[in-house]
């Protein structure tokens, strides 16, 4: 009977190390819970790295402008051809930038078609993120009347006339494959020798 307290003193101790290895398990549970959510949270970023990455730099991004170098003729009212410079550019990693044969180049001034090119016949393309140029030659098409051509003949007088530039593309250039929409797209406020604007795609309107 006098070994008894012993016993009781031992049994008594036993929850202590019970409790003890609870406390140890569950540490070890938070700390395994922390390491999954972590890792989940952590491959959830990179997998939407590998999605949008690709996406914008891979994707399309073709940018077109048009600079009107000259002008032939200086008499509005016997009509007046244009010497333009289409660039074709490519801004994306993966996707050249094409034009393909058909695609041609309006001048217009105050509404009025003043000049066009005749269709393209080869198609042309820029390598992705590479950008190539085309001279053009838009012949004159009719002359304007009016409050038109008075105007215009005074914004030549001047120097500050300004110009707006159409560029049709044909099905498929957009892409550099076969699509099923042809595309215009306008260049506002151009002047001769000036710094081309680009009629980029999101300027495009399907005809």
């Amino acid at each position: 009977m006098g070994r008894l307290p012993e016993m009781d003193d031992d049994v008594e101790r036993q929850p202590a190390y019970g409790d003890q290895e609870i406390m140890e398990k569950k540490a070890k549970a938070t700390r395994d819970c922390c390491a999954s959510w972590c890792f989940a949270v952590t491959s959830c970023i990179v997998i939407s790295l590998c999605i949008v990455v690709p996406i914008e730099y891979y994707g399309l991004d073709n940018h077109y402008s048009v600079a009107i170098d000259s002008i032939s003729g200086l008499d509005p009212k016997r009509g007046l051809s244009f010497n333009l410079t289409l660039v074709v550019a490519s801004r994306s990693y993966g996707f050249k930038a094409c034009i393909n044969p058909g695609t041609y180049i309006e001048v217009y001034y105050g509404g009025v078609q003043l000049a066009a090119s005749v269709a393209e016949t080869r198609g042309l393309c820029a390598a992705p993120r590479k950008s190539v140029e085309q001279q053009v030659m838009a012949m004159a098409t009719g002359v304007p009347a009016g409050d038109v051509l008075h105007s215009l003949t005074e914004d030549m007088r001047k120097g500050v006339v300004e110009f707006d530039v159409q560029l049709h593309l044909p099905t498929g250039s957009y892409g550099g494959e076969d699509g099923v929409l042809e595309w215009a797209s306008q260049c506002k406020g151009m002047r001769v020798g000036g710094v081309a604007p680009s009629c980029d795609s999101s300027n495009q309107e399907a005809m």
